[in-house]
């Protein structure tokens, strides 16, 4: 499957909320993105300071919203790097479309951003996302400990059928309404650079615990 990427405008607020409350279950815990209007202007509101830059992830073929990519802390100057995230909507999933989402995402941040480095801090127990990255040309650098507090929503789950213990359950797995907590603070770190990227340069074509830390750098690297 092949994938555009594309700006976000104010006029994507009904889309992305409604995609992402649909997507609840979906990206709990890793994610908990905006779903509801207030929350979307306050991350449009971000974008429009040049530290931040949003694209979203469309099928090519029929225009359907297949995720969000974000570039966040951009900075110039000898750096020319900034930190990747992302997330897929349910239903989009398992088709490629992230990939090659992601690809054009740092393929532009490589051009017309003039960067020539990306970094992606995530935890070591989102396999998919890690699997995510590598197909998109990142390789793992390491991990950052105590790097990170991410509030997640986890939801509740019931426990198990002719439970007699419902004291020993954790506090996630309580009954009650879904709740905001924050996920581990250890991450993988991933790197690549920019001469492993495949796929179209050009936009629009075709916390407690470990994180891990991944990153994307360009051919060209300064060295101590």
């Amino acid at each position: 499957m092949s994938a555009t990427i594309h700006p976000v405008h104010a006029e994507d607020a009904a889309e992305l909320i409604a995609a992402n409350l649909a997507s609840r279950d979906f990206h709990a815990p890793w994610v908990a993105p905006f779903t509801d209007q207030p929350g979307f202007e306050t991350w449009f509101a971000a974008l429009q300071s040049p530290a931040n830059a949003s694209y979203l992830v469309r099928d090519s073929a029929i225009g359907a919203l297949a995720g969000v990519i974000n570039l966040s802390q951009i900075v110039l100057g000898n750096f020319c790097s900034a930190y990747a995230g992302f997330y897929a909507v349910a239903g989009q999933s398992g088709r490629g479309l992230m990939t090659s989402g992601l690809r054009l995402a740092a393929a532009h941040a490589f051009t017309a951003l003039g960067l020539h480095r990306l970094e992606a801090n995530i935890q070591p127990g989102n396999l998919r996302s890690i699997a995510l990255v590598r197909r998109a040309g990142f390789t793992r650098e390491g991990f950052s400990p105590a790097y990170l507090r991410i509030p997640c929503l986890h939801r509740a789950r019931p426990a198990p059928a002719g439970s007699q213990h419902p004291a020993r359950q954790s506090p996630l797995d309580r009954p009650g309404p879904p709740r905001r907590v924050y996920a581990g603070r250890v991450f993988t770190r991933l790197s690549a650079h920019r001469r492993r990227l495949a796929g179209p340069r050009t936009l629009g074509a075709a916390g407690a615990g470990w994180r891990s830390k991944f990153s994307h750098h360009a051919m060209k690297r300064l060295y101590a």
